[in-house]
């Protein structure tokens, strides 16, 4: 199969059917250490941080934590 006819095959797919459900996120009050345990053991780069109201209030990646080293 081409890639042209992979595209199509997911034309009338939306963000929400190939997106994660089982988030792992971390919140405005967790300490860095746990949040970047919590990268380790899920083996992922990038976790969503939430506020006391559970509302998105950034993204912390791996390249963040390494500025911080550096």
């Amino acid at each position: 199969m081409d890639v042209s006819s992979r595209i199509k095959e997911f034309e009338n797919y939306s963000t929400r059917n190939l997106a994660t459900h089982d988030l792992v996120e971390a919140f405005e009050t967790d300490s860095v250490e746990k949040a970047r345990h919590q990268m380790l053991d899920e083996g992922i780069s990038r976790i969503p941080v939430l506020d006391s109201g559970g509302e998105l209030s950034g993204i912390l990646r791996s390249t963040d934590l390494l500025k911080v080293l550096i």
